[in-house]
């Protein structure tokens, strides 16, 4: 994150970076929610069902508890990301629709990685989630370097809902992996 953030700051004007950083702020409300609940409520259960080879039912509940939900949470934050960014910041945070929905659609792969990732960690495979981790932010931070001098705010969230695109369907295929 460090890398990104570095990236986002030299490649962005300063504005653009905090418009940016205003956005992870109020995705991590629902990014907060969803990882308590997956840490407290299933991640016991998924390591109880594994053994039992139950782990795709708790899979499934979980995506309905936890993942559905958020997707909702994204699409109302989307609707009043405008009015949302104002009341908090001001009326100078202003991000294009396109850049919202990829960040926030990015946000929901996001949170839809976390299920096999904590399946992965249920089941004790190290090494998948090791390889998985280069997915997620540090591929993130390659995107972003690749755009060079180019980078804008929706390049910014394409870089993002493509990492985390790759990172889910990585963790999905390492969890059903046998």
């Amino acid at each position: 994150m460090l890398a990104a953030r570095a990236l986002i700051a030299g490649s962005l004007s300063w504005h653009d970076a905090g418009v940016l950083q205003a956005l992870w702020r109020v995705s991590e409300w629902i990014w907060g929610l969803a990882s308590g609940v997956l840490s407290v409520l299933y991640f016991a259960r998924m390591s109880a069902a594994h053994p039992r080879g139950e782990l795709g039912k708790v899979i499934r509940a979980a995506t309905r508890t936890v993942l559905a939900p958020a997707a909702a949470l994204f699409a109302v934050l989307f609707v009043f990301h405008r009015p949302v960014l104002v009341m908090l910041y001001d009326a100078t945070f202003e991000v294009s629709a396109t850049a919202a929905a990829l960040f926030f659609c990015g946000s929901v792969l996001r949170i839809a990685s976390w299920i096999p990732l904590y399946a992965l960690y249920a089941m004790s495979r190290t090494r998948a989630i090791a390889v998985g981790e280069l997915l997620s932010l540090p591929l993130f931070a390659a995107l972003l370097a690749a755009w060079g001098d180019t980078l804008t705010l929706e390049r910014a969230g394409l870089s993002w809902l493509v990492s985390y695109a790759a990172y889910a369907g990585f963790n999905y295929w390492a969890m059903r992996r046998a």
